[in-house]
């Protein structure tokens, strides 16, 4: 039943890094049949997969390069009518970028780590009274810094 598989794993994978459990979140990435690219929860499996494993310069970009294009593809003229209509995209934009801010960190511990988190905070704030926006953005950025600490270099691409 693989249309199903399909309709499940997203959740799974997001269940699985939300809560730090990579094997399980390659797992449920692995079952997903057809493009992972399809699915935007299964494309961030497939960049946290990548930080796991110490992969992340070419995987990492060519993923967030992929996904911001299919995200962008997404903004047609009708899918941008109205806030409402495009919130997801824009979601998904922010989910992109925040990631990128946090891979462009090279020392965790100095002023440049500082800065980033102050423009995390900043961005953080432009969502408003989007609760549960702030709370899946906000577990994304703590699995993509869990991640890193775990990673001897912090250059995530260049």
């Amino acid at each position: 039943m693989p249309g199903m598989e399909n309709k499940i794993v997203p959740f799974a994978v997001e269940a699985a890094w939300a809560t730090g459990r990579w094997g399980t979140m390659r797992k449920f990435k692995d079952m997903y049949s057809g493009s992972i690219l399809e699915n935007f929860d299964v494309s961030l499996a497939m960049m946290f997969e990548s930080m796991h494993e110490g992969r992340m310069s070419r995987t990492f970009a060519d993923t967030v390069r992929s996904m911001r294009e299919r995200v962008a593809a997404s903004l047609t003229f009708p899918a941008t009518a109205s806030l409402s209509a495009c919130h997801d995209s824009l979601l998904k934009a922010h989910v992109i970028s925040d990631l990128e801010i946090l891979a462009s960190v090279k020392d965790p511990e100095g002023s440049e780590h500082d800065r980033a988190l102050s423009l995390l905070n900043q961005r953080l704030e432009v969502l408003g009274a989007y609760v549960h926006d702030k709370q899946y953005l906000l577990g994304i950025r703590r699995a993509t810094m869990q991640l890193m600490r775990q990673v001897d270099n912090y250059i995530l691409y260049q």
